[in-house]
C-alpha cells in the first residue's frame, strides 16, 4: 500500500540526520514504522526553483496563508499512483482538501488523512470567519488523527466534523532513543525545555527562584522575553537532538510548565522524552495532557499558573527519592508499553488501510 506524504520535512534529508544520530527516528514521528507496517512512503522532490528567489517567496507566502498549494500541485503524478495521502502535520493537508471539495484529480480521488495537534486550539479561539475558512480547508479530509482526547468534542462542534472522521491515538515517542542512564549517574539540576507558545515560562521562573537547585532551560530566546530570569537559571537557547537527550537524561528533574487554557498536548514529547529516559518529571495538570498524566505514578502534577504550587511539586520530588524512583519508573513503564511511536502506528495503520480499501 502506497502513501503519499505531504509535509514540510525531505525525508530523506531526516533519514540521513537519523543515520549521523541527529534525529531520533528515520522520519518524523517514527513514521518508519508504517513501512514494517506494509506500508511503502512517497514524497515528491521539489524542484530547485521552489527553493531559491521567488519559489522562496512563493513558499512564505504559503506559508502564512497555511495553504500549500504548491506542494500539493508538484505531488499530483505521486498522489495519483498512491492508494492515500497522509498530511503531516494538518495545515499541509488543507490545499488537497479544497482540492477534493472542488472535485479535482486526482485527489478527490485518493483518500487524505492528517495527523493533526494544533486544530482544534485555533478552532476555539477562531473568529468567526477564520473558523468558516477552517471548515471550508478541513472538509475534504477523511481522517483526523489527533493525539488528545480533550480535543474530539471542539473538532466536533467547532469545525463540524463527523465522528467518523476523528481517530484519537496515545502520541508515541522513540523510546528506543531516548532511554535511562545507569543508575546514579544523573547530576545535579532541573531541567525545563519546549520550543511553543504552549509553555508558562512565566510561572516557572517564578516557582524557580530562590530555589536552591541549579536549573537549565532549553527553548528559542523569544519565549522568555520580557521574563526575570533568576540567578540559579542557566538559558541553553535551542539543542540539537544529541544535545537534548543528554540534558534530559542527566537531569534531577524534568519540568513541563504549560499554561492551562491551551487546548492542544504541548509538553507532551518532552514529557514522553523524560518518563522514556526514566527522569521523574513535573507537569501542570492540563485537559491536553490528561491522556498522559498519572498523578504520582508517571509524573507528578501540579495546579496550573500557580507558582507556589510549582515550587512545591518540584521540591517534593527533589526531596523525596522514594517519590522520584516511583514515578520515574511508572513513566518509563508507560512508555515502553504505550507511549511509543512503534505503539502509535500499529493503532494508526488498520484505519489507514480501512481508509484506502474504502
Amino acid at each position: 500500500m502506497i502513501a503519499s506524504i505531504y509535509s514540510v520535512r525531505d525525508f530523506k534529508a531526516w533519514e540521513q540526520a537519523a543515520r549521523s544520530g541527529l534525529q531520533p527516528s528515520l522520519a518524523p514521528y517514527g513514521m518508519e514504522e508504517l513501512a514494517n507496517l506494509g506500508f511503502t512512503l512517497t514524497q515528491a522532490v521539489e524542484p530547485r526553483w521552489l527553493r531559491s528567489g521567488a519559489g522562496k517567496k512563493l513558499r512564505e507566502l504559503e506559508t502564512r496563508a497555511e495553504l500549500p498549494v504548491s506542494r500539493a500541485l508538484l505531488s499530483a503524478k505521486a498522489t495519483a499512483r498512491s492508494d492515500l495521502a497522509l498530511a503531516v502535520l494538518e495545515p499541509q493537508g488543507y490545499a488537497y482538501s479544497l482540492l477534493v471539495s472542488l472535485g479535482v484529480r486526482p485527489w478527490s480521488a485518493t483518500p487524505l488523512a492528517a495527523l493533526t495537534c494544533w486544530l482544534a486550539d485555533e478552532a476555539r479561539t477562531a473568529s468567526p470567519s477564520r473558523r468558516a475558512w477552517l471548515r471550508r480547508c478541513t472538509k475534504g479530509t477523511d481522517l483526523f488523527i489527533y493525539w488528545s482526547t480533550n480535543q474530539r468534542e471542539i473538532l466536533s462542534e467547532q469545525l463540524a466534523i463527523a465522528d467518523s472522521r476523528l481517530f484519537f491515538v496515545p502520541f508515541g515517542i522513540a523510546a528506543d532513543y531516548f532511554y535511562p542512564r545507569a543508575a546514579g549517574v544523573n547530576d545535579s539540576y532541573v531541567l525545563a525545555a519546549g520550543l511553543d507558545r504552549g509553555r508558562d515560562y512565566r510561572t516557572f521562573m517564578s516557582a524557580v527562584s530562590g530555589l536552591d537547585y541549579p536549573v537549565k532551560v532549553v527553548c528559542p530566546r523569544p519565549l522568555l522575553e520580557h521574563l526575570k530570569i533568576p540567578d540559579n537559571v542557566e538559558l541553553l537557547g535551542v539543542v540539537d537532538k544529541a544535545r537534548y537527550r543528554d540534558l534530559t537524561q542527566g537531569a534531577a528533574v524534568v519540568v513541563v510548565p504549560i499554561r492551562p487554557a491551551v487546548a492542544y498536548p504541548t509538553g507532551q514529547s518532552v514529557l514522553l522524552n523524560a518518563m522514556a529516559c526514566q527522569v521523574p518529571t513535573v507537569v501542570t495538570d492540563t485537559r491536553a495532557l490528561s491522556d498522559y498524566v498519572r498523578h504520582g505514578e508517571n509524573t507528578w502534577a501540579v495546579a496550573g499558573e500557580d507558582p507556589h504550587a510549582l515550587r512545591q511539586g518540584i521540591a517534593r520530588v527533589l526531596g523525596d527519592p522514594a517519590l522520584a524512583a516511583h514515578i520515574a519508573a511508572g513513566g518509563r513503564n508507560d512508555v515502553v508499553t504505550t507511549f511509543n511511536s512503534v505503539a502509535m502506528w500499529q493503532k494508526i495503520a488498520p484505519r489507514l488501510r480501512a481508509l484506502a480499501d474504502r
